[in-house]
């Protein structure tokens, strides 16, 4: 750490603080000392002195699942955000088990993680214990709804379900039918559920198809669907999937059969990804603020993290992409 400060011409508390503390380091002097420690070849012991300040430079991610396309948008966002200002992102897979979820919540209290970010504000009380004791800045995306004390940025799973179902209504579709996991009950999803079906119940038919799978669906869970849709109600159908990457599967299952889409089956995504504007015939979707979620949510980290107040929740809307699959 010597020969850094020599080289970088500065004191070795400033190299200290340069890669345990970014934020209190002038960002010219950041970079001249960064350089110096690449050509040096220097490499911090983050271990040793996340023992000795009792903290770190770690924010853990908590992501439900590593398959599923939609975060890694917001993975981006995040690291994005948080490495410029000196922060290593630490992933963490949940798998929808709170179980493990409160595994690694513990796991990153032991890395002395100074922030924590989550996939909606559903915590076990476990969970929410571990986090209001261990310190750490929380923020949840793909919700407005913070939990006590903490942050969340994101946008209204009920609204955007509302917005579809009128869509759906107005294009003239009366018989909807909702594809989901029987493997898996979670509040963000049964949410999603109850406000299509609020939002259509008055003027459409909506079943449930359940599927045996894990989620998230893959494109042959998409195909199953539309297979499961034929033997159990026949055509005439709007299928609604909870993401885009199986209603692709869909539309490539209806082509297959060559059912003539919207006319024998309508198809609906969700996530807004890129595959959605690349299939045809375009998929209708309810497009999310994937990276923005990620970005915004690790901007509120940084300011907790320096003892700046915020504003506890931001709603970044969504969009109602209509395609030709309604």
């Amino acid at each position: 750490m010597t020969d850094v400060a020599e080289a970088a011409g500065v004191g070795v508390m400033t190299v200290s603080r340069t890669f345990s503390d970014a934020g209190k380091v002038a960002e010219q002097t950041r970079k001249r000392v960064l350089k110096a420690a690449r050509t040096l070849g220097f490499i911090p012991n983050q271990a040793a002195g996340a023992l000795s300040s009792r903290t770190s430079r770690v924010v853990g991610l908590f992501i439900p699942n590593l398959l599923d396309a939609t975060y890694h948008q917001i993975y981006r966002g995040v690291v994005d955000r948080l490495e410029p200002a000196g922060y290593q992102v630490f992933v963490a897979e949940t798998r929808y088990d709170q179980s493990r979820e409160e595994a690694e919540i513990r796991s990153m209290l032991g890395w002395r993680a100074r922030g924590m970010i989550f996939t909606g504000s559903e915590r076990s009380a476990v969970s929410r214990k571990l986090l209001v004791d261990g310190g750490a800045a929380v923020c949840s995306v793909m919700t407005t709804k913070a939990m006590d004390g903490f942050t969340a940025v994101g946008f209204s799973s009920v609204q955007s379900m509302k917005g579809l179902g009128a869509h759906l209504l107005a294009r003239g579709h009366r018989r909807i039918a909702l594809v989901r996991s029987s493997r898996l009950t979670h509040p963000r999803l049964k949410a999603r559920q109850d406000a299509l079906r609020a939002a259509t119940a008055s003027r459409a038919e909506f079943r449930v198809i359940e599927l045996d799978a894990d989620i998230p669906f893959s494109f042959r869970h998409g195909a199953d669907a539309v297979d499961a849709m034929l033997a159990q109600f026949g055509k005439g159908w709007t299928l609604v999937f909870s993401n885009d990457i199986p209603a692709a599967g869909a539309i490539l299952r209806a082509r297959e059969l060559r059912l003539a889409i919207p006319k024998d089956l309508a198809i609906v995504g969700y996530a807004g990804l890129e595959i959605a504007e690349a299939i045809r015939p375009r998929l209708t979707t309810v497009r999310i603020p994937k990276y923005s979620m990620g970005e915004k949510a690790a901007h509120l980290l940084i300011e907790q993290m320096a003892g700046r107040d915020v504003t506890p929740s931001a709603d970044l809307g969504f969009e109602l992409v209509a395609g030709e699959t309604t």
